[in-house]
């Protein structure tokens, strides 16, 4: 079977563990899956070894939030990334502190 690109775990607002959400991919026979939390990277590197370990294929990436300055609308983005996804870390850090901000 092919795979599903947009993922969640614990790390943001699914409710599965890395292991755990690998090991039902493949009890599913889905063969390739990529980790997007919302605003975090935390996972994509465990989620890569975790993979390799059980043969699933984990593509890291990342859920971004988004907000339009000009109609106030949000989007979210959906980010595929290389093996350094080290890259986006200081945009997601940034929008965890906003939406925490929003929150109170």
């Amino acid at each position: 079977m092919g795979g599903d690109l947009h993922c969640h775990t614990k790390l943001s607002d699914g409710s599965l563990g890395i292991e755990d959400l690998v090991l039902l991919a493949k009890k599913k026979g889905i063969e390739t899956i990529a980790i997007t939390d919302h605003d975090c990277l935390a996972g994509t590197v465990r989620g890569k070894i975790i993979g390799d370990r059980y043969g699933v294929n984990v593509i890291p990436g990342v859920e971004l939030s988004s907000r339009d300055e000009k109609t106030g609308k949000y989007v979210d983005i959906l980010c595929y990334l290389s093996d350094a996804p080290d890259r986006l870390q200081g945009l997601c850090h940034k929008n965890s502190l906003a939406r925490k901000k929003a929150a109170h």
